[in-house]
């Protein structure tokens, strides 16, 4: 039985002696807040206002953190909202209470409209107020509204603590800020505030995302040496991401080894890391796949699209195809990229060898299946974001169903392709397609762009038109584009893609 479940039959047994008074449904509320049990905590709200028990700012502050807590920021200000109208004034904790709850659910505007209120309301905000605002403002990617509250509460004599430096260096970092991070970590051990691993795992997150690797690795060594903060799992994933971004796959292993010397134990982070980092050192990556099973960590969707990048790169492709075979043994969904990088590694066979068994094993395997969808009895190809190699097996694949007689004369085709990234691929194509069907291509230039049209015995009209091009009005049969968005019944193209159709 949990304590929410031991509370709730406590102050029912209060209430069946009439005893049960507002500090104790306060309490009850924070109980069920902390068990992230919103609902419940509503219904104690109502429970109160249906005995008569007066609900003032403290019982509406521990609902709205209940609110916060369970990522319900819509519940949480609508209940800020109701107080007001039955003339419950919020006080400091009400206010920083909803706005903690905006921060929670990415809500940056509406946490900073309320840090405004409460200046016009004349309720001075204080460290907890701003930290909220702050954090808001940190998962909202506002780096530069984090620094203008620092400055803010300086203005207003409000001396900020750990976790406010924190959340402002982790929001500097985000923003691709690292010079401003170190400064600010600087900033706070002058202020005399001391930094904790939080700060030092920020600090070193955005060595990591401006690829500083030495001064991430710098961080990792100093934060224990010279201020006596031991690093966590955190702390070693950040500087290993480093490690990975900067490709200097030596010192992520050395970094690694030194992890689990310590005493640290690497998460599914740390080995997901080290497995991206391999660049094409494909026995390592298998070796470490192997490690993380044994330490008890099954690999996830991450892992192994990390371990088949590593095998394609080094031309392992059968070694590709055992992955993407234990993945769905071990009951791991594979993902478009799970696919992709595989036809890309067979890619690299099918063009070197004159086999096309390759090929039949990517078909085989279902493949491709995630790349059609049909709307409207219409088949659509969606080949944006795949490589040219990847978009020559696929077509090549098509080509090979319409002269067995696989697909069905009467289905409607769309392809559509990255602007430029397929002129090969496509230019394939055309001729397979040429030389399957009765006629031969006839090529009409439009307006800049080119109209491709084939034999009316399979096909009736193939349209091309290219996004970078000046706005397209094709004649009689054709299709109109333009430069906004283009949508085919309920599907919309944006216009950075090319568009093919054609009937079959």
């Amino acid at each position: 039985e949990s304590d929410w479940q031991k509370c709730w039959k406590m102050l029912a047994e209060l209430e069946r002696q009439s005893i049960a008074d507002a500090y104790m449904y306060n309490a009850a509320i924070g109980v069920c807040g902390r068990a992230k049990r919103w609902d419940r905590a509503l219904q104690l709200l109502a429970r109160m206002e249906a005995r008569g028990i007066e609900l003032g700012p403290w019982s509406y502050s521990a609902a709205i953190t209940a609110c916060g807590r369970s990522g319900k920021w819509e519940r949480a200000v609508t209940l800020f909202q109701t107080m007001q109208k039955r003339g419950v004034e919020p006080n400091v904790v009400t206010f920083t209470a909803t706005i903690s709850a905006c921060a929670k659910g990415c809500q940056y505007v509406k946490a900073l409209d309320l840090l405004d209120e409460m200046t016009h309301k004349g309720v001075m905000p204080n460290v907890f107020s701003f930290n909220a605002a702050i954090s808001a403002c940190e998962k909202g990617g506002k780096w530069e509204k984090a620094l203008e509250l620092l400055d803010e509460m300086e203005a207003r004599r409000v001396i900020p603590d750990v976790v406010c430096y924190s959340a402002v260096i982790s929001a500097c970092g985000k923003g691709g800020q690292w010079e401003q991070a170190l400064y600010l970590l600087d900033e706070m051990r002058s202020s005399g505030v001391a930094p904790n691993v939080i700060s030092f795992n920020a600090a070193i997150s955005a060595c990591e995302k401006g690829k500083q690797v030495d001064k991430a690795l710098e961080l990792l060594e100093d934060m224990e040496r010279t201020h006596g903060v031991e690093p966590d799992v955190i702390s070693f994933n950040a500087a290993l991401a480093a490690c990975e971004k900067s490709e200097q796959w030596e010192k992520h292993q050395e970094l690694f080894n030194t992890m689990k010397g310590r005493g640290v134990k690497p998460d599914i982070i740390s080995y997901n890391s080290a497995l991206k980092a391999c660049g094409s050192r494909w026995e390592a990556a298998l070796r470490l796949l192997q490690t993380m099973r044994a330490a008890g960590i099954e690999p996830t969707v991450v892992s192994f699209n990390a371990a088949l990048l590593v095998c394609g790169r080094a031309g392992k492709w059968e070694v590709v195809l055992q992955l993407l075979d234990d993945m769905q043994q071990c009951g791991v969904d594979r993902d478009s990229f799970s696919f992709s990088t595989t036809v890309e590694a067979l890619f690299v066979k099918l063009h070197r060898t004159e086999e096309d068994g390759g090929r039949r094993d990517a078909v085989k395997r279902g493949l491709f299946h995630h790349l059609w969808d049909v709307q409207n009895k219409n088949r659509i190809l969606e080949l944006t974001g795949v490589s040219d190699a990847v978009a020559r097996v696929i077509l090549k694949k098509f080509v090979d169903e319409l002269r067995s007689g696989g697909t069905e004369a009467a289905t409607s085709l769309m392809l559509i392709t990255d602007t430029n990234t397929h002129a090969w691929a496509m230019r394939d194509f055309l001729d397979e397609f040429s030389s399957s069907s009765s006629g031969a291509i006839k090529q009409v230039p439009l307006d800049g762009s080119t109209v491709y049209k084939f034999s009316k015995a399979l096909v009736q009209e193939w349209v091309l038109s290219l996004a970078d091009k000046d706005a397209v009005t094709a004649k009689d049969n054709y299709i109109t584009f333009d430069e906004d968005d283009i949508v085919f019944g309920d599907d919309e193209v944006t216009s950075d893609d090319e568009i093919w159709e054609y009937e079959l």
